[in-house]
């Protein structure tokens, strides 16, 4: 069983990073995971104090993890407890988001003045996807990639890349990949699938990503959240490396590349 593999105090880590429990909230559930179903069993199991334990399993049932049957508390299924969850905070989230780009527009309005071209730079992967997303969300050109270093730690990175990678094959990315790295089949397949291509270049040098006046290139960094990003909105800069990219498709592909 996953807790004769998984240690205790892992899990239990786990469960108050993620779902926010307290120490004792989350070694209760461990224990009434494992099929133990009595308040006093689980207390003395889980080193509760007895006197707390109804107030920690009314509060594991109040989140939905624990259901109460008679003087018993079991543990609903782990899969769909976790997925409920899971999809609250993402109605969350997607509110907060709405919430921050209206806040955003409002603050357009109070702003005097804004350059049109400007330099920035970010710091960790999901900072780096936002911005990406970003730029997509007002570009409704095909963007372009390269991708050298980050092809080195594409099956930890999919996940995360996996909604800009959904928009980028919705608008017809071509991904140039440094010509040694091996791409997983099965994400070539499904990049082909939604749209996109990929192509093989010794160009590949660099990561970045190109769209419309905008140009992220990204830089592996061990202490800086696995990865620096620096935004450019330039559109001279981005038309230059948009034509260098298609010239590099071009000699590949033999002229096919050419419209994309």
């Amino acid at each position: 069983m996953w807790f004769k593999l998984i240690s205790p105090e892992y899990v239990e880590a786990e469960l108050r990073r993620l779902l926010g429990l307290s120490s004792y909230e989350a070694r209760a559930y461990i224990v009434a995971l494992q099929g133990v179903r009595k308040p006093r069993d689980i207390a003395r199991e889980s080193n509760i104090p007895h006197q707390r334990i109804y107030d920690v399993l009314r509060r594991l049932v109040d989140r939905g993890l624990l259901t109460r049957v008679g003087d018993e508390y079991l543990a609903v299924s782990p899969a769909e407890a976790m997925a409920r969850i899971a999809q609250r905070m993402l109605v969350e989230a997607g509110k907060r988001a709405r919430e921050i780009e209206s806040l955003g527009s409002y603050l357009e309005g109070l702003a005097r003045e804004t350059p049109d071209e400007y330099i920035v730079t970010l710091a960790g992967v999901e900072e780096s996807i936002a911005a990406a997303l970003s730029v997509l969300e007002r570009c409704g050109e095909p963007p372009m990639f390269m991708v050298y270093k980050a092809a080195e730690r594409l099956r930890d990175l999919y996940p995360h890349l996996r909604p800009l990678m959904g928009k980028a094959m919705a608008r017809g990315a071509t991904v140039l990949v440094y010509e040694a790295i091996n791409v997983p089949r099965e994400v070539v397949e499904e990049f082909e699938r939604g749209g996109g291509r990929i192509v093989k270049a010794r160009e590949a040098i660099v990561d970045l990503m190109v769209a419309c006046d905008t140009v992220i290139i990204g830089v592996p960094s061990a202490r800086i959240n696995g990865v620096v990003s620096v935004v450019i909105k330039n559109s001279r800069f981005a038309q230059g490396i948009k034509e260098r990219l298609r010239e590099a498709i071009d000699r590949i592909t033999g002229g096919l590349g050419r419209g994309r």
